[in-house]
């Protein structure tokens, strides 16, 4: 296999040592591995961390689509993943409330209070004290009474809404753009996404050609972006090799 290596090889060889890192290639699937450009040598890599390999089923290699590259070829990559059964989410009851007082309809509440239903509740208050049934029962059943009075008249008076709760399980969310997926990038995007509606209405060889063109200006576009952040973190993380040299002096 390609035993050729230059600068961005050797970081890249550093970025997994230090960062405790592994390359997928040639060690998933097809042990023995293949080129992925030009059939010559080997640029194109997936990396992951060991906890992920074991996640990992199959990697491969496979055959060079000029539709997307002239030269690379595509890294195809199985990941396990454990299928969840669908549930049935059951919505909590809907809750009525009332809806704010007003002062302005003080009077309207005093005359939606039910007069024979403050007889009844006045009428069980005697009797309570008459027949010195006075406990936590008839307290209770006392108070209740006159809750469901004046909540009904606030209902008559300034009418209700109804409060949906939210499932605490369906969290909402806003996908964060990437930092490096700027305006330029978006309408790459948009260009080469549009040239691909058309491909599939009209398969022509200039469609195709223009297809081909907006995925490398796409491509160009994005992958300038992402190699100057990767650039940047590399350089970041990288440690001089006089200091590796006296770290492990100092470990051994």
């Amino acid at each position: 296999m390609d035993v050729k290596k230059n600068n961005f090889g050797n970081y890249l060889l550093d970025f997994c040592k230090y960062n405790n890192m592994l390359i997928v290639n040639g060690r998933i699937g097809d042990n023995s591995g293949h080129f992925t450009c030009k059939n010559a040598s080997v640029v194109d890599y997936n990396i992951c961390s060991p906890c992920f390999l074991k996640l990992i089923e199959n990697f491969s290699v496979l055959e060079t689509n000029t539709l997307f590259s002239d030269i690379h070829n595509p890294l195809s990559l199985t990941v396990k993943a454990e299928v969840v059964e669908n549930k049935v989410v059951v919505d909590e009851p809907s809750h009525e409330k009332i809806k704010d007082w007003e002062s302005t309809k003080t009077a309207d509440f005093i005359d939606n209070i039910d007069g024979e239903k403050v007889n009844e509740i006045l009428t069980q208050l005697v009797n309570m004290v008459d027949n010195a049934t006075i406990n936590e029962t008839t307290i209770n059943t006392a108070v209740e009474s006159i809750s469901n009075l004046l909540t009904d008249a606030a209902k008559s008076t300034f009418g209700t809404y109804t409060q949906q709760k939210l499932n605490p399980n369906l969290q909402k969310y806003t996908k964060a753009s990437k930092p490096w997926f700027d305006d330029d990038c978006k309408e790459a995007r948009k260009k080469y996404k549009s040239s691909k509606r058309k491909l599939r209405r009209n398969r022509s060889q200039l469609q195709e050609a223009e297809t081909k063109s907006s995925y490398h200006a796409y491509v160009k576009t994005a992958f300038g972006y992402v190699k100057s952040i990767l650039t940047s973190f590399i350089n970041n993380i990288m440690i001089d090799d006089h200091e590796i040299s006296n770290l492990e002096t100092k470990i051994v």
